[in-house]
């Protein structure tokens, strides 16, 4: 800008991250199905099911658990995927100004300015949800209402934008004194609207000592916060057994 003391800058970034998880789990109903195991009279051990609500859960075979390997039979009716996909999408923009103010004995007084706009999108979705009970009819013995045995995880959807306003200085107090190659103060100030949390101003006074060769000294003060993510924002109800 002008004679090339003043330069601007300005950023676009758009994000976007897709985490999929897919675990193989015994399915609860089926499984207390095919563990509910009875003789039909007849000598065979069935599932109980069969005989009580015959097709209610097709293919179901009895599972001995009792000391010896489950038949594979038995094993492959008893699971099924536990899966879930979380989706996060971000789009970020900032722009900024930055120069020298004026002129002072030690050197010019640095200055920055800007302003960012962001907004972060999160939709998690699943096949087994625990908000969303599973109907356990004709099952015996079940001690939850989940579809699988250890992973269950629930949707979850949210977005959140944050606007923010940013300013920089730099004073240079000393330079090239005795005992002294420079001293400088700096400060910095941020306003920071969210869309959720509410806004916030947080800041930073700092001081910078250089002697001539080897030691730099930094003493600084500041009011810093962090605010919730997505993930907090927008908690999913869960449940995991290990």
């Amino acid at each position: 800008l002008g004679d090339g003391n003043w330069t601007w800058n300005v950023d676009y970034v758009r994000g976007w991250a897709k985490t999929s998880v897919r675990q193989t789990q015994f399915e609860t109903a089926k499984l207390y199905a095919a563990l509910d195991a009875v003789n039909d009279g007849n000598g065979n051990i069935v599932c109980r099911v069969t005989l009580t609500n015959p097709g209610l859960y097709p293919g179901c075979s009895p599972m001995n658990a009792m000391g010896v390997t489950p038949s594979a039979e038995s094993v492959a009716f008893a699971t099924g995927e536990s899966r879930y996909d979380a989706v996060t999408k971000t789009n970020d923009i900032v722009a900024s100004i930055q120069g020298d103010l004026l002129e002072l004995p030690a050197g010019p007084v640095s200055v920055a300015f800007g302003g960012q706009y962001r907004d972060q999108k999160l939709d998690l979705t699943s096949n087994a949800d625990p908000a969303n009970p599973v109907d356990f009819t004709g099952v015996r013995g079940n001690p939850t209402t989940t579809r699988f045995i250890s992973l269950n995880v629930g949707s979850a959807h949210g977005k959140v934008n944050v606007k923010e306003a940013f300013g920089e200085i730099v004073i240079p107090v000393f330079r090239d004194q005795p005992l002294l190659r420079a001293l400088d103060l700096n400060g910095a100030i941020r306003y920071t609207d969210y869309t959720t949390s509410g806004r916030v101003t947080t800041w930073k006074l700092g001081l910078t000592y250089d002697d001539f060769e080897t030691l730099r000294l930094r003493a600084a003060r500041s009011r810093d916060i962090r605010a919730p993510n997505l993930s907090e924002l927008y908690p999913s109800t869960s449940t995991v057994f290990t």
